[in-house]
């Protein structure tokens, strides 16, 4: 199940450049960002600017996220450098632009709201990012839930059509004359009942 509403935030982008080209130069651009907090986090955490510069080149080097750069364009591949500078602004306590990142990392795919809550569980274990993780908890699986909720009625209502569209009576009938016409059109068909049993007997 697809939910990547980062796509209307895009949008305004895509409105000014109407080029295929303009998605995947932005996918390109923002995954090479995302060296930017890989570099910050591997600084604070060595105090060495080669280890940090080192952690970078993997990041930007991955053979996975390479192929998700240069084939196509994903929603997965924007959630990537997005989770970064999630993780650098928890690591410094800028819980503002941690939940600006979060929240859009959440619109690129819905899956995204797993790794979250999983992060919202370790930081509820600690005391002093007890509210941070809650709240990241809660956030990630609310959206998956709404996510998931929204999928389901739509499901719903498509197959309700799908149905009308293959068992009603019209249908029955197009199909029979589709593919019986002489069986159809000579069947004598006294009421509705019939004429549908008649239908219905002719497509089998």
């Amino acid at each position: 199940m697809h939910a990547e509403l980062i796509y209307f935030v895009i949008a305004p982008l895509y409105a000014l450049f109407p080029d295929p080209r303009t998605l995947l130069v932005l996918q390109c651009v923002l995954f090479v960002l995302g060296a930017i907090p890989a570099y910050r986090m591997g600084l604070r955490a060595s105090g060495d600017r080669w280890i940090a510069r080192g952690l970078a080149i993997i990041y930007l080097c991955y053979p996975v996220a390479q192929s998700a750069v240069l084939f196509d364009f994903h929603g997965d591949t924007l959630a990537m450098p997005l989770l970064l500078f999630a993780l650098d602004a928890l690591d410094t306590r800028a819980w503002r632009r941690y939940g600006i990142f979060c929240a859009l990392a959440l619109l690129c795919k819905v899956y995204v709201a797993i790794p979250l809550a999983v992060l919202g569980l370790l930081l509820w274990r600690d005391a002093q990012t007890r509210r941070v993780g809650a709240l990241t908890l809660a956030l990630a699986g609310a959206y998956f839930v709404l996510i998931f909720s929204a999928s389901g009625h739509c499901l719903h209502h498509r197959t309700r059509a799908a149905a009308w569209l293959t068992d009603s009576l019209p249908a029955l009938l197009l199909r029979s004359v589709a593919l019986q016409p002489q069986r159809t059109c000579g069947a004598q068909c006294a009421g509705t009942g019939r004429l549908r049993a008649n239908a219905t007997a002719a497509i089998r």
